[in-house]
């Protein structure tokens, strides 16, 4: 677990400027006080981030579960409804509970649909795909071999091809692809994500690396690329405004080296890695993040032989804590907008 200004760094290297994500181990253990922590934790960063609002806390019944959070569908509501961030509801995993047309379940599918934004979901077994996609769940990131693959394209779900360390069960995208691959279907449904992704992977296993993964499997540079930008964007309602070039668009754009490795990333239109390095401007908006305040010195557990408290500084790579004391008016990279009103969602006042 990271922080927002900590994932932002190893995002940006790796070319990554806009991010969808989900607080469900948060909200699971401290409810909408964590999820809203998260959100203001992430208006700090620099980097574009938005929420799919955790949709199963607790993520089983409560007999079998003693979680710290009850996501009820009306504060799922409330959430949706306070935070511009808040674009769509996250993967719904409870997916026999919704086939079976469980009330609390479809109650929190409902307060997302009311207010038009999408479903995520989280789908085991042939036989719930179609149940699911009439309960409204429009994509998923389980897909884990062609078959069930092929079955959410033709029941209208979007698919995120999930890449990851090879050594781990994450890496399904080189099963779930083959239905572009060997089977001749669109591209145009198909996204990639990462999910699950430790720490430590971070650089080595970011979406970049999923993207190249993407055509080590057989797919074209431009359609491997275009499923890990404009795709996403366009399946959460953003297309227009994220996720490709043109009139309108926010200035973030990424230089790839001939072997599809990011060189350079503009954020915003200010350019925040150039050689695969971090810029003098992005350093020093870490460097105002990035850091413990200073009552944080008096708790931190000091390593072995330190015989100072007071000179210790914590390591780099270590976070901050959840919510930063730093305004956010103090960051000097900016997000370029479009002028056009966001369809369906308040305009948010805060600047990253």
């Amino acid at each position: 677990m990271v922080t927002a200004c900590a994932y932002a760094e190893a995002a940006l290297l790796n070319g990554t400027t806009t991010i969808f994500c989900d607080s469900h181990e948060i909200g699971n253990v401290m409810d909408v006080a964590g999820v809203e922590a998260m959100l203001e934790d992430a208006r700090l960063a620099p980097l574009s981030i938005f929420l799919t609002v955790p949709s199963t806390v607790p993520a089983t019944s409560p007999e079998l579960e003693t979680a710290g959070g009850d996501l009820t569908p009306e504060k799922i509501g409330a959430l949706f409804d306070k935070w511009p961030e808040a674009m769509a509801l996250g993967e719904k995993m409870d997916f026999v509970p919704v086939a079976m047309g469980d009330p609390r379940s479809h109650a929190i599918i409902a307060e997302a649909l009311k207010r038009n934004r999408p479903v995520s979901g989280h789908i085991y077994g042939r036989e719930f795909v179609a149940p699911y996609s009439a309960a409204g769940v429009t994509d998923t990131h389980e897909a884990i071999d062609r078959d069930i693959s092929n079955d959410f394209v033709d029941a209208g779900i979007w698919v995120f091809l999930r890449g990851g360390n090879p050594a781990t069960p994450w890496n399904s995208i080189v099963e779930a692809i083959k239905p572009i691959t060997e089977l001749g279907a669109s591209h145009k449904r198909f996204c990639v994500c990462t999910d699950d992704r430790d720490a430590d992977d971070l650089l080595s296993f970011g979406l970049d690396w999923v993207v190249r993964e993407a055509i080590r499997c057989g797919m074209k540079p431009e359609q491997a690329w275009s499923m890990g930008s404009l795709h996403g964007a366009t399946r959460f309602g953003m297309g227009d405004e994220i996720g490709g070039l043109g009139g309108g668009h926010r200035a973030d754009l990424v230089l790839l080296d001939d072997s599809m490795k990011p060189v350079s990333t503009w954020y915003g239109g200010e350019l925040v890695v150039d050689d695969r390095k971090i810029t003098p401007l992005l350093e020093e908006t870490l460097n105002q993040r990035y850091r413990y305040p200073e009552a944080a010195y008096n708790t931190v557990h000091l390593p072995k032989g330190s015989s100072s408290r007071r000179n210790y500084r914590p390591p780099r790579w270590l976070p901050t804590p959840l919510v930063s004391k730093c305004p956010a008016s103090s960051c000097r990279i900016g997000r370029s907008r479009s002028s056009r009103p966001m369809t369906g969602r308040r305009s948010s006042k805060s600047t990253i």
